[in-house]
């Protein structure tokens, strides 16, 4: 690798990394690196030398946030990092098994494991998987990347933001194995516009949230609407209209073709409902039926435009 960039990480490679790491000997504890890595961005010295008081918080519970201390950051470059969704559940899991100090990923003697014996586990599980060109370093790449896309920007969080995302509902994971979807709830408005408030004004001087009931914009935000109405109305559906269509997410039903999403790669595609239990759906994709039927949350789909009433 020298000279050379290790190469990103796609979501079936990183599936396939973590399905590695889960039949392994510590699966654990492996499962664990390729999270801190993927999900967090950390390099393999950082792992090697990660500690649990930078993972808790002041209840003694995973936090919401990894505190990278100076010591253990590359150049000293300590920084706040958000906790995905899986390396919180997976420390979480870790600390059911009794240890909550010392170094967080321990090797088979206990200690805590060399930067090393990072870099050599990601070097031989990218063998197994065939992925050449990817080493230790390319978990944050793919993390950097990602963030890129997005057009993230991070900076630190008062204790309140951090206090009030506790408060956020939980999500569900259907499905197992390789396979999963996730169901992110529905945040109310009540604590989101808390939450937007805590933090403050953006780094260009904007507020973060909008100010309500201001005079001066109201009669603004109507007319806006009102042009936004009448545009709405010119609409009309041009294309065919096809007949299994429901013009609500209540009236969907069995049968009905709704739209799902697969990935940020792949996009939506049109599936067919097989089975609905209240909220959650059972599809297949309607033009690739030999596909193993999956499971969407109601609020997860889109609808198709069943044309004028």
């Amino acid at each position: 690798m020298a000279g050379k960039q290790a190469k990103t990480l796609s979501t079936d490679h990183i599936d396939d990394l973590l399905f590695f790491a889960e039949r392994s000997r510590h699966p654990q504890r492996n499962r664990l690196i390729v999270l801190l890595s993927v999900k967090a961005g950390l390099r393999a010295a950082e792992i090697a030398k990660l500690t649990w008081e930078m993972v808790l918080g002041p209840s003694g519970e995973v936090g919401s946030t990894i505190e990278l201390q100076d010591k253990i950051a590359k150049k000293g470059s300590g920084r706040s990092i958000p906790l995905h969704a899986d390396l919180r559940e997976a420390l979480a899991a870790a600390m059911q098994l009794g240890v909550s100090q010392g170094p967080v990923i321990r090797s088979q003697q206990g200690g805590a494991m060399t930067p090393l014996s990072i870099v050599v586990w990601f070097h031989r599980a990218f063998k197994v998987l065939d992925l050449k060109g990817c080493s230790s370093h390319s978990g944050r790449r793919t993390f950097i990347t990602r963030a890129a896309r997005l057009d993230l920007k991070c900076r630190d969080q008062p204790e309140a933001v951090s206090a009030l995302g506790m408060k956020l509902p939980v999500g569900r994971v259907y499905g197992g194995g390789k396979v999963v979807k996730l169901f992110v709830p529905n945040i109310r408005r009540e604590l989101y516009d808390k939450i937007l408030e805590a933090a403050g004004p953006l780094a260009d001087g904007e507020p973060a949230a909008e100010i309500q009931n201001a005079p001066e914009q109201g009669s603004e935000k109507t007319q806006t609407k009102s042009k936004t109405d009448a545009a709405t109305a010119e609409v009309r559906c041009i294309s065919p209209v096809t007949s299994g269509l429901p013009r609500s997410w209540e009236e969907i039903a069995v049968g009905h073709m709704v739209l799902a999403h697969e990935s940020p790669d792949d996009g939506w595609w049109e599936a067919v409902v097989i089975q609905r239990d209240q909220e959650i759906l059972t599809l297949r994709y309607r033009d690739a039926s030999k596909l193993p039927k999956f499971i969407r949350h109601i609020n997860t789909v889109a609808l198709v435009n069943p044309g004028p009433a």
